[in-house]
């Protein structure tokens, strides 16, 4: 549930960035939600097999501002005594692999973000896909603040945006949907 800020000493409501690796994705979306709201959340991520801070996701935030070199890969584990408020999963299969260990949180959102790979035959290709793959977590972040996920207690609605996948190379060119469940609905909306 919320935390209370040690800089404010006000509650804050807790946010959990998840993925598979908790390399790219989830530490990015950190990242960037520590830097555009850093007194509205306090902000975790976490990873079903983590590792390690990837160094081209450290570069490619650092090109907009953010420095997240003092961040680390975090396991579920040392997360697992804390409820969260929201859980945002980047990937559509997290539910189903951890199946009761899934974090626990009051709204969970399953936004299908594509991992950018790690085979590239140069440093500009990498960094570029990571570019692709930030302004969409970008996006997707500040959406979910124009639009707020609850709307009273167990009242919840759905992101609606259409968001550019994060490869170049890839055929899945966006995320297919959004799931969002909470403890009272599951609700799934096309993009």
């Amino acid at each position: 549930m919320s935390k209370r800020s040690k800089r404010t000493g006000k509650e804050k409501p807790t946010v959990l960035f998840f993925c598979t690796y908790n390399s790219v994705r989830s530490q990015i979306a950190e990242g960037l939600m520590r830097s555009l709201s850093p007194d509205c959340f306090e902000v975790f991520s976490t990873g079903i097999a983590p590792a390690g801070l990837h160094p081209y996701a450290i570069k490619t935030i650092q090109e907009i501002g953010i420095d997240i070199s003092g961040q680390r890969s975090k396991s579920l584990r040392d997360l697992r005594m804390i409820h969260f408020d929201y859980v945002v999963a980047f990937s559509q299969e997290i539910p189903n692999i951890l199946g009761p260990w899934m974090p626990s949180g009051k709204t969970i959102l399953i936004c299908p973000v594509q991992s950018p790979s790690d085979l590239y035959l140069d440093e500009r290709d990498a960094l570029a896909d990571l570019r692709a793959l930030r302004e969409n977590l970008q996006r997707i972040l500040e959406h979910l603040w124009q639009y707020p996920l609850i709307k009273g207690e167990g009242i919840s609605m759905t992101v609606r945006e259409a968001h550019q996948g994060t490869s170049s190379n890839s055929k899945e060119k966006s995320a297919d949907s959004y799931r969002l469940l909470n403890r009272t609905s599951y609700l799934q909306s096309s993009v």
